[in-house]
């Protein structure tokens, strides 16, 4: 990994980490991406509809919750509003709107706050959600 520029990744598919001022960063920040717009194409709605780089990060713990220090360190520094919001909530969210188990595995495996958890696209491609495409 080297230093990179954090704004690569148009705002409301950006990383949170990249949101919070990372510069060294990997291909998880695709998968990132990836997500978002997994989620667009099933529901034909943008995910996440910040205006500006604090906004969407905003938007995102409004919907996932806020990462614990281990997810994302450097969270712990900055201060941002207790969230109700949970993975588990936006995981309910997505059965109300008819997301079937794989669609949500997959979602919530793109949509992981440490980069190094995210799925990678190695195994996004063989996730069984592609399974039942054939």
């Amino acid at each position: 990994m080297r230093a990179y520029s954090q704004e690569v990744v148009t705002l409301w598919y950006r990383a949170p980490e990249l949101l919070i001022g990372h510069t060294e960063y990997n291909a998880s920040i695709d998968l990132w991406s990836l997500g978002c717009i997994f989620y667009e194409l099933l529901t034909h709605k943008v995910l996440i509809k910040g205006t500006c780089a604090n906004s969407q990060l905003l938007a995102i713990f409004q919907l996932l919750g806020l990462p614990t220090k281990l997810e994302l360190p450097q969270i712990a520094n900055l201060h941002f509003p207790t969230s109700e919001a949970s993975i588990a909530g936006f995981e309910e969210h997505l059965k109300v709107q008819g997301f079937d188990f794989l669609e949500i595995d997959l979602l919530k495996q793109f949509l992981r706050f440490a980069p190094a958890k995210r799925i990678t696209a190695k195994l996004a491609m063989s996730h069984p959600y592609f399974d039942d495409l054939n």
